[in-house]
């Protein structure tokens, strides 16, 4: 994704340079560091550097070398400033791919800070011929649409960040029972059969339990099905505590659980 940003960038300065709008030698040095970037990107992923960091795409990093990439071509051709709000708005899309709203947030104000420095270059370098309209209608489109862009970004991660959520919530309503918090049935049965095939091939020993909590019935009738579910939420408590690593524990049904204890002799599975 980076690398094919970087090669649209330098799509883009090619056709200005050929339009007389872009130095060749600016061309050839904006090139060089695009290459060097990619560089070293490439190999902060291939020797693992990226795991050190909190955020191991590198996100963040990305994003800011690419903006202060944008401000050093504002400073070395004079007339792409009308590049700067277009460049801005596609690492904004690119930064909401992986960051938070505060690292968005930050990268907009990071865009706005090399902005301004920018600007300040070329009016030293280029003051007497710079066209002030144009700078000021391209200060303005940078501003708003680093603002737009920023904020939307913000909104998008919030939805995505909610859709990973209920996404999660999902997938647990799909293997856990809603009342008690072990494996449903259709887990267990996934998971049986896979503890049996595992145990047939690798001629290991296999224990199941079927536990059955005695009386619920008379419980459910005499003090009501609030004070039963409660009665199954402790049992499940305590055979969750109870069970090893690696070992199973799920509501069967009604009030049956089944434990699924790989490895475990009968004794093991007593003891439990």
């Amino acid at each position: 994704m980076a690398s094919s940003t970087y090669a649209l960038g330098l799509f883009i300065l090619g056709l200005c340079s050929l339009l007389g709008l872009f130095p060749v030698t600016a061309l050839a040095q904006v090139g060089a560091l695009f290459f060097l970037i990619n560089v070293g990107l490439l190999a902060a992923f291939l020797f693992r550097w990226n795991k050190r960091f909190s955020d191991p795409s590198l996100t963040t990093l990305q994003v800011h070398l690419a903006v202060t990439t944008v401000a050093v071509i504002l400073v070395l051709g004079r007339e792409v400033q009308f590049i700067a709000a277009p460049f801005y708005s596609v690492l904004f899309v690119f930064g909401m791919l992986g960051l938070r709203p505060r690292q968005l947030a930050g990268v907009a104000a990071y865009v706005l800070v090399t902005y301004c420095a920018a600007v300040v270059m070329r009016y030293k370098l280029y003051g007497g011929v710079l066209d002030l309209r144009v700078e000021a209608v391209s200060a303005a489109l940078v501003v708003g649409s680093s603002v737009w862009f920023a904020t939307a970004a913000g909104y998008i991660s919030n939805l995505r960040a909610r859709l990973n959520a209920s996404m999660q919530h999902i997938a647990s309503l799909a293997t856990h029972d809603a009342l008690t918090g072990l494996w449903n049935r259709r887990q267990i049965d996934l998971d049986l059969e896979a503890a049996i095939n595992h145990a047939e091939r690798h001629g290991s020993v296999l224990c199941i339990a079927l536990v059955d909590v005695d009386h619920f019935k008379v419980i459910n009738d005499r003090y009501g099905h609030a004070v039963g579910d409660e009665v199954l939420v402790n049992v499940a408590h305590c055979l969750a505590a109870s069970v090893r690593v690696g070992d199973k524990a799920a509501r069967f049904g009604g009030e049956e659980f089944l434990l699924v204890l790989p490895t475990a002799s009968m004794a093991q599975a007593s003891a439990l």
